[in-house]
């Protein structure tokens, strides 16, 4: 199964990386995020469990039969966790990749080819299936923490909804 992320930046997993991989670009004590509930027909996000109804727009997008269908289960439990990031994480993420480029050594993140377009990044992956799981796992985790910097440099925030 392929699991995406997507939102200010977008993009695919790695097999091996974890749909929790973000965080490592959150400081020691940030709250993992847990999958969130969604209200059936606008798909606002659910703030209060309590609330039956979206109290941006009402449910105004569901029709009486779509009422009546669901009736007191008006929201529903997305297989997907949310993350923002800001300014004020500019410095953590590049303290953080400044160690993986420690780690991953000079000569791996010079020859990455690694681009960023618009929302995804384009990366050489000839020259990544010469390494072993873990380098490919820190080269994967290297170039989702340059797409979030990038993001929050162009756009002042970066929000990354990822699969489960």
């Amino acid at each position: 199964m392929v699991r995406h992320y997507h939102g200010t930046i977008e993009g695919i997993f790695w097999s091996f990386q974890e749909s929790y991989d973000p965080s490592n670009f959150k400081p020691v004590g940030f709250i993992v995020p847990t999958p969130y509930y969604v209200y059936y027909g606008c798909n606002c996000i659910v703030n209060d469990i309590a609330e039956k109804y979206c109290i941006n727009c009402n449910n105004n997008n569901l029709d009486d039969n779509d009422k009546e269908y669901i009736k007191d289960n008006l929201s529903f439990e997305c297989n997907s966790i949310k993350y923002l990031f800001d300014s004020d994480d500019i410095e953590f993420i590049n303290n953080k990749l400044f160690e993986l480029e420690l780690e991953l050594g000079e000569y791996i993140i010079n020859n990455i080819n690694f681009e960023i377009s618009e929302k995804e990044y384009i990366i050489n992956d000839e020259f990544i299936d010469t390494f072993d799981k873990n380098i490919k796992k820190l080269i994967a985790r290297y170039c989702l923490g340059k797409q979030i910097l990038n993001a929050i440099n162009n756009y002042n925030e970066c929000i990354v909804i990822c699969d489960l």
